[in-house]
């Protein structure tokens, strides 16, 4: 299945640290995978690797999933150049001396 291409300005805005994550100084990755539809909306998001165990690192996996739900991304194209139903995977990085970095995985 071609890949999708997520909205990184999009998630770079709605994926910020939670103030449980921040005072507990977690710092971590999560992967998430993900399928579009070809209107561009995610229909499906789901976590490949979670940040971590305790209930903060929990709760940055949370906030990754309705980020990728608010989202739009760009669809691939089939052979035809129409949008089709496709499949991504992101690794978003915490970190506390930066903003929460978005990266193709």
């Amino acid at each position: 299945m071609p890949a999708a291409k997520p909205q990184t300005a999009c998630l770079s805005r709605e994926i910020e640290y939670t103030p449980a994550a921040m005072r507990a100084k977690i710092q971590c990755s999560v992967g998430v995978g993900f399928f579009v539809e070809s209107n561009g909306r995610t229909s499906e998001a789901f976590i490949t690797e979670s940040c971590g165990e305790t209930p903060q690192h929990k709760q940055l996996d949370r906030v990754v999933l309705q980020a990728m739900k608010t989202c739009p991304a760009e669809p691939s194209l089939d052979a035809e150049s129409r949008p089709m139903r496709s499949r991504g995977s992101l690794i978003i990085t915490f970190s506390l001396d930066r903003l929460p970095a978005v990266m193709p995985n």
